[in-house]
């Protein structure tokens, strides 16, 4: 079964980095981000399926994720800082209280995904 988790990746210094974070990290199959803090972590998510894109594409990587997730895959989707106040998360939970998957299929939580 497939998930997703909002990761941060701190303030820029790796040892910034939560342990938590690290292990999200290395446990999920695809890592979705915005290109410049991909590279900021890219050995750390060598062998990954990385999805990367520009600014202001937030939107879309959120459906991606949660497309993944429905399809089985195990995803982060990587923020600066707290992925939590800088809005990674509370995407994510918007796109799928409206329902987006892009995909019928079950949800990592049990519910129906349309």
């Amino acid at each position: 079964m497939g998930w997703i988790k909002a990761v941060g990746i701190g303030p820029g210094n790796e040892s910034d980095i939560t342990a938590r974070a690290l292990d999200a990290l290395k446990a999920c199959d695809v890592v979705i981000g915005y290109r410049i803090y991909l590279n900021l972590i890219k050995h750390l998510v060598a062998g990954k399926v990385l999805i990367q894109s520009g600014m202001r594409k937030e939107i879309e990587r959120g459906k991606k994720a949660l497309d993944l997730a429905v399809q089985g895959q195990k995803v982060c989707v990587v923020s600066s800082g707290d992925p939590g106040i800088y809005g990674v998360a509370g995407l994510l939970f918007e796109l799928k209280k409206k329902g987006w998957t892009g995909h019928r299929g079950r949800s990592d939580t049990g519910g129906e995904c349309r």
